[in-house]
């Protein structure tokens, strides 16, 4: 996780995953997920895209999920970067669907 943390790659979120998710998912029933979210970088450009297509905080949290093995790492992740979605330890505890 260390090694994600150290690399910004919101940029390279935005310049290479975003293109290619259609921009009717960011406000149909489709949801996301990061299942090694590490410090949040992808699920921070997802919410943000959610946002701008309209999407209110409370949706956000049914349709952005990530989850990490260490609980300190998913709350360094919330508080750095203010996150929304639903994100847990878990995989078990996630929606099957994505």
């Amino acid at each position: 996780m260390l090694k994600r943390l150290k690399v910004d790659i919101e940029d390279l979120v935005k310049d290479n995953v975003l293109p290619i998710i259609p921009k009717e998912d960011f406000k149909n029933r489709s949801t996301f997920i990061d299942r090694e979210m590490a410090g949040g970088q992808i699920v921070k450009v997802l919410e943000s895209e959610c946002s701008k297509h309209g999407v209110k905080n409370k949706q956000i949290k049914n349709k952005v999920f990530g989850c990490e093995i260490h609980k300190r790492s998913i709350q360094y992740a919330v508080n750095k970067e203010n996150l929304k979605g639903n994100y847990t330890m878990e995989n078990n505890n996630l929606p099957k669907h994505f």
